[in-house]
């Protein structure tokens, strides 16, 4: 399998390639394109090298499958250039998102047919459908309601570089500025519907194909200054009663969870792999509902990692078909 990655450098295209050593991707080569600054620079890619090349639209239609990871404005601007090409193209970028045509990559797909136009749910949505999908299995989950905190990557480095300049201009005084971000995110929460009016809506879209079976959903999201993790707090009602000790014990049986008894902040997972939940909490009047507090890292495990465990189940049963 030929894989393409552009905006290869980017902060998604470079924790893709971090991590490529981390999977069994058997018989796949990667080839790379980013922008002028990073042009002809040679990059370790697994256990071979790639020289990262200019973006030819030629060399893109020879990949078994083409990877949008740089930054939004771009990767939509690639899409759009892509419209008539017949292959296929995975989004990690979320610059396809709510698209017509694209559809949201299923963790549990395993094939990948010509003219596939596949974005990466919003990680939000992932956090909540692993929940889910981890106890859903023992208890019936019918409610889920969450209040997420939104890491700046998915904004992509121009919003993170004006991030840095609103934080700049805090302690020197000057003007805050607010060309991308809208609002002032230093030190400050920004309602997810300022920047994206069709965010909430989107990532309840996604939950509810993840998990078709959820009952009732709610999402409210805030944009916070989190560099790359994204944080939720959720209650969560199942059908039955409820034990937080066995609830716990049936988390920590999932290789993709962590599972610890004190709170656990943003700043301590980056980097992990994981899934980490914490501060468990029963409700006072409902013995069906209980709380708890979900981390991940946005470019680690939603990111990198979705995508990565996604192409190794493709290796696994060579499912690329025409």
């Amino acid at each position: 399998m030929k894989i393409a990655i552009t905006g290869a450098t980017s902060l998604a295209g470079n924790e893709i390639i971090s991590n490529i050593d981390n999977f069994s991707l058997k018989d796949i080569t990667f080839s790379l394109f980013g922008d002028d600054e990073v042009r002809g620079e040679l990059y370790q890619v697994g256990e071979d090298e790639a020289i990262v090349e200019e973006l030819n639209l030629t060399k893109l239609a020879q990949a078994d499958l083409v990877v949008l990871a740089g930054e939004m404005r771009e990767s939509r601007e690639i899409a759009e250039r892509l419209a008539d090409y017949g292959g296929r193209i995975v989004d990690v970028s979320y610059a396809t998102d709510g698209l017509p045509g694209w559809t949201y990559l299923n963790s549990n797909q395993d094939t990948l047919q010509e003219g596939m136009r596949l974005t990466l749910p919003n990680p939000v949505a992932t956090l909540v459908s692993k929940i889910v999908a981890s106890i859903g299995k023992d208890l019936k989950v019918t409610d889920f309601s969450t209040a997420a905190y939104q890491s700046c990557a998915i904004l992509g480095k121009d919003c993170l570089d004006e991030l840095w300049q609103q934080t700049r201009a805090i302690y020197t005084q000057q003007a805050i500025p607010e060309d991308l971000l809208k609002k002032q995110l230093a030190f400050n929460v920004i309602p997810s519907q300022v920047i994206y009016p069709d965010y909430n809506k989107n990532t309840l879209e996604q939950i509810k194909i993840l998990q078709p079976d959820l009952r009732n959903i709610s999402c409210a999201a805030l944009f916070a200054p989190l560099f790359h993790v994204d944080a939720c707090l959720s209650q969560v009602r199942c059908q039955d009663e409820i034990n937080l000790d066995c609830l716990a014990a049936l988390f920590a049986k999932n290789p993709e969870f962590e599972v610890t008894s004190e709170a656990i902040t943003p700043l301590e997972v980056g980097g992990s792999d994981k899934i980490h939940l914490s501060y468990f909490r029963d409700h006072a009047s409902f013995k069906d509902q209980f709380t708890v507090w979900a981390l991940a890292d946005t470019l680690r495990f939603s990111i990198a990692g979705e995508f990565l465990r996604f192409i190794e189940k493709l290796a696994s049963v060579s499912s690329i078909s025409s």
